[in-house]
């Protein structure tokens, strides 16, 4: 049997909502032998920093050296898949499936503010029209919106990273610990977006939902798609509603600002326009290029007279064959005809 002696109660540490932590004290018995050692100095920990749980911890305990290493690894990632020698949406496969989830590690261990992120997706989406072979001035809300005419199969680094921040929001507020949920946790993502705020978003809008009850979408009658009510919603059925919100709300500010794009956005305006989605299996299909003017003629980005001219590459915007506006329009319901006609006539 082993007896420990009473000893004075050692507090923990104190919280910034004012309440303490549970103490954490190191239990030791009668055969444990003390000692100590004069003080060395680590150069290896010192210098280069010490790594715990895949996060680097250095003598400045900042984690601005660290978020600083994580974009550098990111850019050598990314430019050693397009230096390969793989086909383009191979080079995108890579990222989807290998890229995206390694990068989402460290933005979420380190306080990463949210203009960083959209620093990295600015990036990557550079990388990905030059792999698949799309047009520069294709806007980065084009590839990645899942609510487009014409959807692709990415995943957006912010919007993954606004769900995750959600996630890790939830899970501070709603914990089973009295003493992690009342201890005002803040997760840390800069002054431009704030995950308790989206939160509470999240919250407004389903309840603003459950307001308006049951709506029918399109010809389906009501009742026809099953939705929970966040009232009835509990524990992580609850928390999945939230980043489902939190996933639309980013979907809105995409809208937004493709609404804002007169060439680009023109398919807002179209009517009775069927949703298609591209899968891997059609962009890893031999006939690629065919999605690929697929998704240019979509968004308007082909190089057309109008397009060019628009760009500073043309000096009229009109068709060779027509005097008419070489728009695309033109091109598809009268150029056919012309060209034959230049053809027989040849």
């Amino acid at each position: 049997m082993v007896v420990k002696a009473a000893e004075v109660e050692c507090r923990g540490p104190l919280s910034r909502s004012g309440v303490r932590q549970p103490p954490i004290r190191a239990y030791m018995d009668d055969l444990t032998v003390t000692t100590s050692v004069p003080g060395c100095r680590n150069r290896n920990s010192i210098d280069h920093g010490a790594t715990s749980q895949g996060k680097l911890f250095d003598s400045s305990l900042k984690d601005t050296a660290a978020i600083q290493k994580s974009m550098e690894e990111l850019g050598g990632w990314v430019t050693k898949v397009d230096k390969s020698g793989l086909l383009g949406r191979f080079k995108a496969w890579i990222y989807q499936y290998s890229i995206l989830p390694r990068v989402l590690w460290p933005l979420l261990v380190y306080a990463v503010p949210v203009t960083t992120v959209e620093s990295f997706e600015r990036k990557i989406s550079s990388f990905l029209r030059r792999w698949l072979g799309l047009p520069c001035s294709l806007n980065s809300a084009v590839l990645y919106r899942t609510s487009n005419t014409l959807q692709l199969p990415f995943s957006g680094l912010t919007e993954e990273f606004k769900v995750a921040r959600t996630r890790e929001a939830l899970q501070y507020r709603d914990s089973r610990d009295c003493k992690v949920s009342s201890a005002g946790i803040e997760v840390k993502t800069g002054r431009k977006w704030k995950a308790e705020k989206a939160v509470e978003v999240a919250e407004s809008r389903l309840r603003q939902k459950a307001l308006c009850g049951a709506v029918a979408t399109g010809r389906t009658g009501l009742g026809y798609f099953p939705k929970t009510k966040v009232s009835h919603a509990w524990g992580k059925e609850r928390n999945h509603l939230l980043q489902e919100e939190g996933q639309a709300g980013v979907e809105e500010e995409r809208v937004g600002r493709a609404v804002g794009l007169r060439q680009q956005g023109a398919w807002k305006r179209w009517e009775s326009t069927l949703q298609r989605k591209v899968t891997w299996s059609n962009i890893m299909q031999a006939d690629f290029h065919r999605v690929r003017f697929l998704v240019a003629a979509v968004y308007d980005a082909l190089p057309n007279p109008a397009n060019l001219h628009a760009r500073g590459k043309s000096e009229t915007p009109t068709c060779s064959l027509c005097s008419g506006r070489g728009s695309l329009m033109v091109a598809i319901a009268g150029a056919t005809t012309r060209y034959s006609k230049q053809w027989l006539r040849a």
